[in-house]
């Protein structure tokens, strides 16, 4: 499905963009990619593209409603969600930007006026992905053959994984390591009192919500697994680079991790460690008639 419509930037605010995208090209060692579309998209923009993406894909539909069924008989969600539209709204709401490998297009959400450090962090991250595109390519890999597998988990991990790190990396060489804090900084001012009254809350809510099918510390199954390739990921390239740079990085597209278990544990992806292969169950004999594979 083609992108929503992307305004394009102003040049003045073009030329702003480029200092991140030379500045992300220098911190990563590779060319900048300058033949993209760069612009804007409202977040409104977004959510109806995401829904008619998920009203007009009869694989997504019967794609999701097996995943549907599977997740609650596992108890990992309840009988009243819905995945695609608890996904939808997830993405809809939390997606900053993007790249479009297919379209070689740059979005930046409701983005027009000042930026700040939110914004360029995410601009960073977008940047790095469209220097992967111009300058390096996955070893003999097609991403739709390995949909649904944990090497096609482990691929997509090393684009966000890179990705992350660059940007990180571009932020302290751009503002030094105190930006974090900037980015992190509530927008109002509490006292002491209402801070440890706002973190007791939240204490509070990620215990109640812990106990609930599909959550772990807190969060959901969703956005666990939303987060993967920006937690876990960031932490298992982050690892190849301090110890060998972005030869190391680059070499990941030749040689990726081959199981998520890798990625949790970098020391298995150095030795190379196999997955151990679970055995199939004949589960004939304990099913009525009528089942399938």
């Amino acid at each position: 499905m083609p992108l929503p419509s992307v305004t394009p930037f102003s040049a003045e605010f073009k030329e702003g963009l480029h200092e991140i995208r030379d500045g992300v090209a220098r911190i990563r060692e590779l060319p900048a990619k300058t033949d993209i579309t760069e612009g804007t998209v409202s977040r409104e923009a977004l959510r109806e593209y995401y829904a008619k993406f998920r009203d007009d894909e009869e694989d997504e539909k019967r794609d999701t409603e097996t995943w549907n069924k599977i997740l609650r008989l596992m108890h990992v969600i309840g009988p009243e969600v819905d995945i695609d539209e608890a996904v939808t709204e997830m993405y809809a709401s939390s997606v900053a930007g993007f790249y479009s490998l297919e379209e070689d297009v740059m979005v930046l959400v409701d983005g027009v006026g000042e930026l700040d450090m939110s914004e360029r962090l995410t601009l960073a991250h977008e940047y790095a992905h469209s220097l992967q595109d111009g300058s390096l390519a996955f070893r003999d890999y097609d991403d739709d053959d390995f949909e649904n597998t944990e090497l096609g988990t482990t691929l997509s991990c090393v684009r966000e994984g890179d990705a992350e790190v660059t940007s990180y990396e571009y932020m302290d060489d751009e503002f030094g390591e105190t930006w974090y804090g900037e980015l992190s900084e509530p927008e109002e001012e509490f006292s002491d009192a209402e801070i440890d009254a706002l973190i007791a809350e939240a204490e509070q809510r990620g215990e109640e919500e812990s106990d609930l099918p599909g959550s772990f510390d807190g969060l959901s199954y969703f956005e666990r697994g939303f987060y993967f390739n920006y937690y876990e990921c960031y932490f298992f390239v982050y690892v190849v680079f301090d110890q060998d740079g972005w030869k190391g990085v680059d070499a990941l597209y030749k040689d990726p991790p081959t199981t998520t278990e890798q990625v949790l544990h970098p020391e298995k992806y150095f030795k190379r460690e196999a997955p151990k292969h679970p055995k199939a169950i004949d589960l004939r004999s304990a099913l009525d008639v009528g089942w399938e594979a």
